[in-house]
């Protein structure tokens, strides 16, 4: 039986030769029914995850500029999949390549590289202790944390000035087009958006202000690579496994 997952509405099950519902499924345009076990049920929608292929040159592209702040006004987070065999490639960038730059970027020898660029110079700080595996990476203020344990602080550049009105919050996408990386990313969130990667399906993921963010795939199949290569379902217990067709 296949199941049309832009009509269907409830799932049925056929007793004494009468439909009874199981469960309603919620739907709206930007809240897809299809979830990690198949079905959203009464709004309960779960996290999914999104993998990344660096021959592919895929990437997350918001669309906020998210004006201007100072580096002690800063704050994001990213949960992702470190793996040192594909070194120096980002992890997140927001800003432009001569300045006014935030750039995460994961490195070999089991460590991060956060680079500060901005009205009173650069800042680069080493985030040590990264394994091969998943990792959260953190930043409140002057503050990074790795894993939820405080790593290192950045005080002294702490009135550096961010412009971001002109540049995009990148998600695994490297500066000038470059540095690409291989790896899932499991949610992130910039200045108090959080994107807890909801959606499942499509080539949209929408942050909890309602800024609307694009993936994006070099791949000849475009969003059925995204469908079915790109979006995770699963958890840590089990595994993460892409949708199949």
């Amino acid at each position: 039986m296949a199941v049309n997952l832009k009509l269907e509405r409830s799932l049925v099950e056929v007793v004494g030769g009468q439909e009874v519902i199981l469960e309603t499924l919620n739907h709206s345009p930007t809240e897809p029914i299809f979830r990690q076990n198949g079905y959203e049920v009464n709004g309960d929608k779960k996290s999914f995850a999104l993998e990344f292929d660096a021959a592919n040159s895929e990437y997350v592209q918001i669309d906020n500029d998210y004006g201007i702040i100072t580096s002690s006004d800063l704050s994001f987070y990213v949960d992702f999949e470190y793996d040192d065999s594909t070194p120096e490639k980002t992890i997140l960038q927001v800003g432009s390549t001569s300045g006014e730059t935030i750039l995460l970027r994961q490195r070999a020898t089991n460590r991060a590289l956060l680079v500060i660029d901005g009205s009173l110079g650069q800042k680069s700080v080493n985030i040590n202790g990264l394994s091969n595996g998943r990792h959260t990476i953190e930043v409140i203020g002057l503050n990074i944390y790795l894993n939820g344990v405080l790593a290192t602080a950045i005080v002294e550049y702490g009135t550096v000035t961010l412009d971001y009105v002109s540049y995009p919050l990148l998600i695994s996408a490297g500066e000038s087009g470059a540095n690409f990386r291989n790896g899932a990313v499991y949610g992130f969130s910039f200045q108090g958006e959080l994107y807890n990667l909801t959606e499942g399906l499509g080539n949209q993921v929408y942050g909890s202000d309602g800024t609307i963010g694009t993936i994006n795939t070099s791949h000849a199949d475009g969003t059925l690579r995204t469908n079915f290569g790109q979006w995770l379902k699963g958890d840590d217990t089990n595994g993460w496994f892409s949708y199949t067709v």
